[in-house]
């Protein structure tokens, strides 16, 4: 019989793992009884799969993906488990130089609607840089596709923010990636003692709490938290939906 590696322990077993699914030492295994309890420890650990059935209950208020680190097997270290930072990316924002071409596109090419227009978001506190910067003027499109919120952005005056900084920079295009996260406070705290800062942080009038993340060494990499509530949840699953049911009708539906 051939030799594999045990997804259980990573040694090298007979064809098979060294445990069964409830823990059991499985016949013929090779590995010592500390090994045998890696499978239960992984477990408790928090370890989980992303489906798509999980992302629509997540969505219909059920279930909340955070940015909580999450474990896995590193394919070069046998044994080895590395934590990642944020829990899986649920919306592209992307920054666009004119909202209704970029809307057209979307829609008429991409064929991904519909979309909610926000003229204009109105915000509690917002700061850049460690500067207040309330008064930006954003205008921001989000549809889905599947299960990825796809976010539009003009910013319509000239206030210092990301998206002046990111347009400064000669770019277009995607800015960064949105994560869910139960307590921004929490990950803030959590993210500093690895050098991971706040570029933009605050909140929007209605109570929504976000942080821009010091992670863009390249363009499109910095990651955006969401803090998560029933209501956001609710409101993000009604697009969700609308998007799964859109017929191409009415393509672009303005909120507010």
């Amino acid at each position: 019989m051939s030799r594999v590696r045990c997804c259980i322990c990573m040694r090298m077993a007979k064809g098979r793992c060294c445990t069964l699914p409830w823990g059991t030492a499985a016949a013929g295994s090779t590995c010592s009884p500390s090994s045998r309890s890696i499978q239960a420890s992984s477990a408790a650990a928090g370890s989980r799969r992303f489906t798509t059935k999980s992302w629509r209950a997540a969505f219909d208020g059920r279930l909340a993906w955070t940015s909580r680190p999450h474990r896995h097997v590193s394919d070069d270290s046998p044994g080895a488990f590395m934590e990642h930072n944020f829990g899986p990316v649920m919306q592209n924002g992307f920054v666009v130089p004119d909202l209704d071409t970029a809307l057209e596109h979307w829609t008429q090419v991409m064929h991904v609607g519909p979309f909610f227009r926000f003229e204009r978001i109105d915000f509690g506190q917002v700061w850049y840089r460690g500067q207040p910067a309330s008064d930006i003027d954003l205008s921001v499109a989000i549809a889905y596709w599947g299960d990825m919120q796809i976010e539009l952005i003009r910013q319509r005056n000239a206030v210092p923010s990301i998206y002046t900084e990111f347009e400064g920079r000669g770019l277009t295009g995607l800015q960064h990636m949105g994560v869910i996260t139960e307590s921004v406070e929490r990950d803030l705290i959590r993210l500093a003692a690895q050098g991971v800062t706040p570029i933009q942080h605050g909140s929007t009038a209605a109570g929504m709490r976000f942080a821009y993340l010091s992670t863009d060494q390249h363009p499109g990499a910095m990651i955006e938290l969401i803090e998560s509530s029933p209501r956001m949840l609710a409101f993000f699953g009604a697009m969700r939906a609308a998007a799964r049911d859109w017929d191409g009708s009415d393509p672009v539906r303005r909120v507010g």
